[in-house]
């Protein structure tokens, strides 16, 4: 089971946690490079695969990403026994229906 958290979430789980978060973007670098999550590092699906198995076993992983890829990242990371989160910032349609109502509002 892929397990989500929100930015809030999260900022508690840093806090209370005993281990280290390391943040992971699975997008491609050139995607990274456009729109960077602060603090995240950059390594996309297919250097995941190759590399999973030497990623420090001590620390969770928290993927973002865009919604499949951070999935199947997170996926690929329990897989291999890590504990790991998907990064949940909303859909993209969510705020542009909130932003539609909050106009139809006005």
């Amino acid at each position: 089971m892929i397990r989500h958290v929100t930015e809030d979430e999260l900022d508690t789980m840093v806090l209370e946690a005993d281990t280290a978060c390391i943040l992971v973007d699975v997008r491609l670098p050139m995607e990274f490079r456009h729109d960077r999550t602060p603090g995240a590092r950059n390594l996309p699906l297919n250097e995941l695969r190759r590399d999973v198995q030497n990623l420090e076993k001590d620390f969770f992983y928290v993927v973002c990403g865009d919604g499949r890829r951070s999935e199947l990242g997170a996926y690929i990371l329990s897989e291999a026994g890590l504990n790991a989160y998907v990064l949940d910032r909303g859909k993209p349609t969510d705020a542009k229906e909130e932003s539609h109502a909050e106009a139809e509002q006005a």
